[in-house]
């Protein structure tokens, strides 16, 4: 068996160890200073971005459709005056 002075002349590679302020800049993963790095990047002109469209929020008579809760659905919609939509008067048969 080789010794690691006796192995780094045989294969001829030497490793160096990374300096202390290598060590400091590497930033570890799960850190707030890795959550947080590029929050200050400014785009330059040349840059592509790209817009996001945001959901519009569901009604609050669809929210009740979607957990197939009919009741409520049919009292939050006629609550919000969702009844000018209807051809006719529910009210009234």
């Amino acid at each position: 068996m080789l010794t690691p002075e006796q192995s780094l002349v045989k294969t001829g590679s030497v490793r160096i160890a990374p300096t202390p302020e290598e060590k400091a800049r590497k930033i570890l993963t799960g850190t707030r200073r890795f959550f947080n790095r590029g929050a200050n990047y400014v785009p330059q002109p040349e840059d592509y971005s790209v817009e996001i469209e945001k959901k519009q929020a569901l009604r609050p008579y669809d929210v009740y459709l979607k957990k197939f809760q009919y009741g409520k659905a049919l009292d939050a919609a006629l609550k919000n005056g969702f009844s000018s939509h209807c051809n006719r008067d529910l009210r009234t048969g």
